[in-house]
């Protein structure tokens, strides 16, 4: 692994082609709402509601703004598209 710039910089390159880690942004409340809106997800995950709201997901999001620490510890997977 390796830090590089990336679709969401700073991000870690893990050496999976165009696979990235980056700090969870607001930007991902969509990516929240599309994949943790799944029973499976809150079976499996007992942090995660169901069904998963949009204030669900605006809570996860300033959870992480308002908890970084350095080094990040908590992470987003992104495509190299920045998804």
């Amino acid at each position: 692994m390796n830090r590089t710039e990336g679709p969401l910089s700073p991000c870690i390159n893990v050496g999976i082609d165009k696979i990235y880690l980056s700090p969870v942004t607001e930007s991902d409340k969509g990516a929240f709402l599309e994949h943790f809106n799944e029973p499976e997800i809150s079976e499996n995950l007992h942090v995660v509601p169901y069904p998963f709201t949009e204030n669900d997901a605006a809570h996860w999001v300033t959870f992480y703004e308002e908890n970084r620490v350095v080094p990040e510890t908590k992470l987003a997977i992104r495509s190299g598209k920045g998804r």
